[in-house]
């Protein structure tokens, strides 16, 4: 069963989030990826971005929780899509909860954007 929701945008864009339903924190706090999660969502993702001339993006502004695994996560989806020669960008987390990003300065090796609008130009261009 799919932990991920998709839907194509225009001009061959594939936007991804968590199903929320589907990735719920055990202590009722929100969508979560973390260690139980990460393998199984970054396999499904992997499988967009491998496609040939793949756009994606994925939009991590849902995520309540996320840890160190989570991190791994957008790291490797980053370098699939990189090491295959296809774009691939993130919607930034909610502020609250994008310190982690922010502290490991993950968001500065990241095409990371504001809203769908920034990120759809970048893949665009």
């Amino acid at each position: 069963m799919s932990k991920i929701n998709v839907k194509s945008l225009n001009d061959g864009v594939s936007w991804i989030c968590l199903d929320p339903e589907k990735n719920q924190c055990m202590t009722g706090r929100g969508t979560i990826l973390d260690f139980e999660n990460h393998a199984e969502i970054t396999d499904e993702i992997i499988g967009y971005v491998s496609n040939e001339n793949s756009k994606v993006v994925f939009d991590i502004s849902n995520i309540d929780v996320m840890d160190s695994s989570g991190i791994s996560a957008i790291l490797e989806i980053h370098k699939k899509g990189m090491d295959n020669k296809n774009k691939v960008c993130f919607l930034k987390s909610k502020e609250d909860k994008a310190y982690l990003v922010e502290r490991l300065n993950v968001d500065q090796t990241l095409n990371m954007f504001n809203s769908e609008q920034e990120a759809i130009a970048f893949l665009n261009n």
